[in-house]
């Protein structure tokens, strides 16, 4: 498997600075050396694992591993035509706003980051993950007293902007 280095997030970084596809072509061998080769070697080294998980995992490196350029007609920032960061992500559809989570990987110039969970989930999903904790679900009560009991793993994300229901347990507000 080839590794991420620091020419990884180097490349990351200035292919962001300059945001030029010119430097881009005369730098394409070194994304491709440099990410490109790594990520499609840890999607693949991490594929048998994500379907013992879920058989219907995708795994499929093309599928999984985000592009290094921004699609401008949905991005906030229209000049910068690069990210300085890449991804992959395992879930079940290869649309991250279908609403079901997933597994990622993340590396940057300043930081690298992995976990689970949703990138967008939409409103059925939040109703049933909400049934979850006011039923007092045990497989919710496991999964938060796993969640309580170990440091690795952090919550992070925007919060829920209904307000708050009254019979919502108060240790999870």
């Amino acid at each position: 498997m080839t590794p991420f280095s620091q020419r990884s997030l180097d490349f990351l970084y200035f292919n962001h600075k300059y945001n030029s596809k010119l430097w881009y072509q005369e730098h394409k061998e070194d994304f491709k050396q440099y990410l490109s080769v790594p990520f499609r070697d840890l999607a693949t080294a991490m594929s048998p694992r994500m379907l013992e998980i879920d058989e219907q995992m995708i795994t499929e490196p093309k599928s999984i591993v985000s592009r290094l350029y921004k699609d401008l007609r949905f991005a906030k920032d229209k000049t910068s035509l690069y990210r300085d960061h890449m991804w992959l992500t395992f879930m079940r559809g290869t649309n991250a706003m279908c609403g079901l989570p997933g597994y990622f990987f993340e590396i940057s110039p300043y930081n690298f980051r992995y976990g689970c969970g949703y990138y967008m989930a939409d409103a059925k999903s939040m109703a049933s993950l909400r049934n979850l904790i006011l039923s007092n679900s045990p497989v919710f009560q496991k999964a938060k007293e796993c969640f309580e009991n170990q440091s690795i793993f952090s919550l992070v994300g925007e919060t829920y902007k209904k307000p708050r229901y009254a019979d919502y347990p108060e240790d999870l507000s």
